[in-house]
């Protein structure tokens, strides 16, 4: 898929088929990821897979905007490591981790 057919097409989306996704596309992804920009090149990002309906279902709870976990097969969450961000503004970590979350909405898109 070309990159601005792939940009020009993505959509949000809160209903999944809870098709399974395979650790290598999710390595892919995550990869997609750990390549985005950061701020001073800290990578201040962490990535956490989760793939266990159980945990998912508890997930839910957790915040009214993961709902749509019930439906996803498998979840990635986007973490800001602080220890990371010592030398800079602390305020640049969610500029960060947006960044990293978008360049794997793209992966996952091309995928």
């Amino acid at each position: 898929m070309d990159t601005m057919e792939n940009i020009m097409t993505r959509r949000s989306t809160k209903a999944y088929t809870g098709e399974p996704v395979t650790d290598r596309e999710l390595e892919t992804i995550i990869r997609a990821g750990m390549q985005s920009t950061s701020a001073f090149n800290s990578r201040p990002w962490c990535m956490v897979t989760v793939q266990n309906r159980d945990t998912l279902n508890t997930m839910i709870g957790y915040t009214p905007w993961w709902k749509m976990l019930g439906t996803a097969a498998a979840a990635i969450v986007v973490c800001g490591d602080l220890k990371k961000t010592e030398k800079m503004s602390r305020g640049f970590i969610v500029d960060s981790c947006a960044a990293s979350a978008m360049s794997m909405i793209l992966a996952a898109r091309a995928i």
